[in-house]
């Protein structure tokens, strides 16, 4: 085994792998689907805690570094309670409310942006857009997901 300054070379090419583990960019379809997280949120302040908590995870699992309004590498979806949102490409995790609202993960914003073509063609969806970044009234930065979770 070859070593580079002092690592073992399995040991880089392991970390590429993980790193590219939602993406959709290595390993086979059936081993993408089984690291998709889904979670059915039972009440509002169930899915308002867990996309909250995805959005302070989300930088472990985005390996795109796109800027713009898909920057978030995250999409807000209105549609049927029974989307199966699992089989897009990059998919990393999947939040469902039981109203129909859904906050999905993706690893890169091309990833996001092309699911969201998709999704919006779809007649079981409403509105499939990007989470944005928005400044709140004291200069902070926040996800427009969870701006909008804490007006309601």
């Amino acid at each position: 085994m070859r070593h580079y300054r002092g690592y073992p070379v399995l040991l880089i090419i392991a970390g590429i792998y993980l790193s590219c583990a939602c993406s959709g960019a290595a390993g086979t379809k059936e081993e993408m689907d089984k690291k998709v997280e889904i979670y059915h949120a039972e009440t509002a302040m169930d899915y308002h805690t867990a996309v909250s908590d995805l959005v302070k995870g989300a930088d472990t699992m985005i390996i795109s570094t796109d800027k713009g309004k898909y920057e978030s590498a995250r999409l807000l979806i209105k549609g049927d309670t029974d989307l199966d949102l699992s089989g897009y490409e990059g998919v990393c995790k999947v939040i469902a409310d039981p109203e129909g609202h859904y906050t999905v993960q993706f690893s890169t914003s091309a990833y996001a942006r092309k699911a969201s073509e998709k999704l919006n063609a779809l007649d079981q969806v409403e509105y499939s857009e990007p989470d944005g970044v928005m400044e709140t009234k004291n200069g902070r930065s926040v996800s427009r997901v969870l701006e909008l979770l804490w007006i309601c």
